[in-house]
């Protein structure tokens, strides 16, 4: 949890050193070539992360012969994704800085993908404190080194470099301590296993990766190419924030839940008595903090990224109310990961990609990054609906009537956001959020979620 959180906000904070050091075209470009890259993100990683773990953990024997070929297969993988990159690039617009950058940065991100491998390596082992140091470890590293340059020599280029140069510079730190250490090298008589047999392992994770990365990296490839960089540079300082609020959900499911749901509860009952308070949390908790940032948006945006990105308040207060349906999805797609990842593969690929891709022709050419925003928060929405119906025909039973209680919520959520725009000031959260509860607490269907929350 600390790596994990360190990290997250590590990711924050290097993306504030750059934004508030550039001009702003010159952040868009940056964010455009780490969106472009990553939708290319399955080619380095393969499913192997994942797949990795559920080797090791499975037949111990092939353990040398697995991590030797997956490294070879995700080289070669990666030195096609370099070339695609590049083309794909060079076709669509032909800017030779941007080539530049993209040369630079993909070396790096493909040590990057090497290092999550030597990650989940060092999960299936059990060796948790040390993959949590060696993270702390490249975390200070990262913001160090951007934080001078941003002091000394402050370039999109040297920013990009640095930011390659210290992958590298973390993968020589997991050779050692995954190779020659002995913390974490592997051992145990070698058995053979072919390459065929990694790509089986990994190609459930593959395929979810694949549509994974390209719902959330196709927004800003799409507003690159149809609005320019400025609208690009707008709607990531608001999607960045949006990322880092989902910290809450992550919070609420690895923190809060295992504690109000005791460890010895049968499967069912878990299940029967976790999702209602989950459900409680992302219902009644978050969309209150999603009314409190569509007010302030202006101001939170002004003191983080700078008077100049005030423009991104629109983006900002539309793509924040994706908040509650991806803090339902969380659970929802855990229960489909353990019992059904084809069906989950199956939401994405053929619901939640086309559906985001479709909808952001029209919005972005019409509202630029409002309207990528805007195509999140359907598709969110639609996404974790899907997600309620795909457990409920798999025969996982959640206790939640879907349908009546977003009638409440949503009735209670058009009052509140009345009374905060009529008050105007952020004394007024407190207040509202209190009404928020009571109309809630009305409804006989959601009494219980608040009951089960306070």
């Amino acid at each position: 949890m600390l790596a994990d959180f360190s990290t997250k906000a590590a990711n924050f904070i290097y993306v504030l050193i750059i934004a508030n050091s550039l001009p702003v075209e010159q952040f868009g470009i940056y964010s455009y070539i780490i969106a472009f890259v990553e939708l290319f993100s399955v080619l380095f990683d393969l499913g192997l992360n994942l797949g990795v773990i559920k080797q090791i953990a499975s037949k111990t024997t092939t353990q040398f012969e697995f991590i030797k070929k997956a490294i070879i297969l995700k080289l070669s993988s990666a030195s096609i994704a370099f070339i695609l990159i590049l083309s794909i690039s060079y076709i669509l617009s032909n800017e030779k800085s941007t080539l530049f950058l993209l040369i630079i940065y993909i070396p790096g991100f493909t040590l990057r993908s090497l290092n999550m491998f030597f990650q989940s390596l060092a999960i299936a082992r059990e060796k948790m404190k040390g993959m949590a140091v060696i993270k702390i470890v490249d975390n200070i590293a990262l913001l160090s080194g951007l934080f001078i340059i941003s002091f000394v020599s402050p370039s999109l280029e040297n920013y990009v470099i640095y930011i390659a140069a210290e992958a590298g510079f973390i993968s020589l730190i997991w050779l050692y301590v995954i190779y020659f250490s002995g913390k974490l090298k592997v051992s145990g008589k070698r058995e053979t296993i072919s390459i065929k047999d990694i790509v089986i392992l990994s190609s459930p994770f593959f395929l979810l990766a694949l549509f994974t990365n390209i719902y959330f990296r196709i927004d800003i490839t799409m507003l690159k190419y149809m609005r320019g960089d400025e609208a690009v540079a707008f709607y990531n300082s608001g999607y960045k924030l949006f990322v880092v609020l989902l910290a809450v959900p992550w919070v609420i499911n690895k923190v809060f839940l295992p504690r109000l749901i005791k460890d010895d509860s049968p499967k069912g009952d878990f299940i029967h008595r976790s999702f209602p308070i989950y459900v409680g949390l992302a219902l009644i908790l978050i969309p209150f903090l999603c009314v409190a940032v569509t007010i302030y948006s202006a101001d939170i945006l002004h003191i983080l990224f700078g008077k100049r990105y005030i423009q991104g308040t629109g983006p900002l207060s539309i793509v924040i109310w994706s908040l509650p349906f991806c803090t339902l999805a969380a659970y929802l797609n855990n229960l489909l990961v353990m019992r059904s990842p084809k069906t989950l593969t199956l939401i994405a690929g053929l619901i939640l990609v086309p559906m985001n891709i479709i909808l952001n022709i029209p919005l972005i050419s019409k509202y630029g990054a409002s309207g990528a925003a805007a195509s999140t928060v359907l598709t969110e929405a639609v996404g974790s609906l899907a997600g309620y119906l795909s457990c409920r025909k798999l025969g996982i039973y959640l206790p939640f009537p879907y349908r009546r209680s977003l009638i409440y919520i949503f009735i209670a959520l058009i009052i509140v956001i009345i009374a905060m725009l009529k008050l105007n000031n952020i004394l007024s959260i407190f207040p509202a959020f209190i009404l928020y509860i009571l109309i809630i607490s009305f409804s006989s269907e959601l009494r219980g979620l608040v009951r089960k929350v306070f």
